[in-house]
């Protein structure tokens, strides 16, 4: 695990606790029950199929480096003989910021009888989850859950953490910011993350540093951005912003009219240089949250190499948590499906995965260990990674900050 001590770009450097997440009970829906599943036996002649999930033709948050990232898994392992003598068949589905779309993803996956949902991200997960659970088809190795059920459905094996990536944002604004805003897309998810951040402010004695002004702005990009930028950047030095790609992209032009000075926190491959590039004075030293280490580490080599073999778009950011998750999560479903003994199927899968006590990656995430719920927080037993990553801005490109992972599990514990 990496240092804890952390220290804002620049000359300003203090030193800081680590603190407790409060007693402040996060409520989450419980799993929908789940119904008998199906079984396919899998001959070498049989390929492998697996389906990933994301809005790509979306008007708001979308992700094609996510469906890019399973392609291009899908021909570098297959060039390599596949997994276990067997073809990968990969299922690209679109569901257009649509949840009832999302929920054809998941019956088409039931139809034709996938291994599993690998690697996705979704905003879909309600009506998406119930389908999976009913028909025992793993949702593996998404980056960023963020509805209840994927939380704590034992359908749901996340690699990633959308919630300690908030938790980051949180602390890192508590250390250095004097006062502090939230911006964020207009979803069911932006209370619960002020929420989040009012417990962690409150566990690390500094809740007067956010100022209670949390504004949102619409998932769909489009409209004027002028005031939500004036009002989100006026009486703070900091803003905690919740933004995807595209509204990132929409914003900063906005931004940039205000003569802003403001320090901004985001996402790994939200805020990415993508659209940080054509803004490098104001995005300079701006801090990006993640759950990976950097692309240009030793660990993504493969991953570097088949973006260029296979050709993947090259108007998508590949380092971010779409590319790097996607990758991630294909890469830790090889592994448990190649000690699966006898016959590759949903079933044989998910108890392999249920057993899998040590799962390494070789550092894209911590090891991980799917055998325990996490009994932390109420309601995030499924959250299985409880480290971040910090990267910062400079001259427009995304740069390593502080290295390694940094495990925020015990403060969030209260230890």
């Amino acid at each position: 695990m990496g240092s804890r001590s952390l220290s804002r770009p620049g000359p300003s450097r203090r030193r800081w606790l680590g603190a407790v997440l409060g007693t402040t009970a996060l409520a989450l829906a419980l799993l929908v029950t789940a119904g008998p599943g199906f079984s396919k036996s899998g001959s070498a002649a049989d390929p492998i199929r697996l389906m990933t999930v994301a809005s790509v033709n979306y008007n708001g948050p979308n992700f094609k480096n996510i469906h890019e990232a399973a392609r291009i898994y899908e021909s570098w392992i297959n060039a390599k003989g596949g997994i276990k003598g067997r073809k990968l068949e990969v299922t690209l589905c679109d569901d257009k910021g649509d949840a009832n779309i999302g929920a054809a993803c998941a019956r088409e996956a039931v139809e034709k009888k996938m291994v599993a949902v690998v690697g996705s991200f979704t905003f879909s997960g309600p009506k998406i989850m119930p389908i999976l659970e009913s028909a025992k088809i793993p949702w593996f190795g998404i980056c960023c859950p963020v509805d209840a059920s994927e939380f704590s459905s034992k359908m749901s094996f996340p690699l990633g953490n959308g919630f300690a990536v908030v938790a980051g944002h949180a602390y890192m604004a508590a250390k250095i910011c004097n006062k502090f805003n939230i911006l964020n897309l207009d979803y069911p998810g932006a209370a619960f993350i002020e929420m989040l951040t009012k417990n962690i402010l409150k566990s690390l004695r500094q809740e007067a540093k956010f100022t209670g002004k949390h504004i949102k702005i619409p998932l769909e990009v489009g409209g004027d951005l002028a005031p939500a930028a004036r009002e989100v950047t006026s009486g703070a030095d900091c803003v905690i912003a919740g933004l995807g790609e595209a509204n990132w992209a929409a914003f900063l032009p906005a931004l940039a009219q205000t003569g802003s000075k403001v320090q901004f926190f985001g996402a790994q491959g939200n805020l990415d240089a993508k659209v940080a590039g054509p803004y490098p004075e104001l995005t300079n030293n701006f801090i990006v949250t993640g759950m990976f280490p950097d692309i240009a580490k030793p660990v993504w080599k493969d991953y570097r190499a088949a973006i260029k073999t296979y050709k993947a778009d090259p108007k998508q950011d590949y380092n971010s948590l779409g590319g790097l998750g996607t990758w991630a999560a294909y890469t830790a479903f090889n592994i448990i499906a190649s000690g699966v003994k006898g016959n590759l199927t949903n079933v044989s899968f998910l108890n392999a995965a249920n057993k899998t006590a040590n799962l390494d990656t070789g550092g894209m995430v911590p090891k991980i260990d799917f055998t325990k719920d996490w009994t932390g927080l109420q309601g995030f037993n499924r959250l299985f990674n409880r480290a971040v990553t910090f990267q910062t801005i400079k001259n427009g490109k995304v740069v390593p900050w502080k290295p390694g992972f940094f495990d925020l599990t015990d403060e969030l514990q209260g230890k």
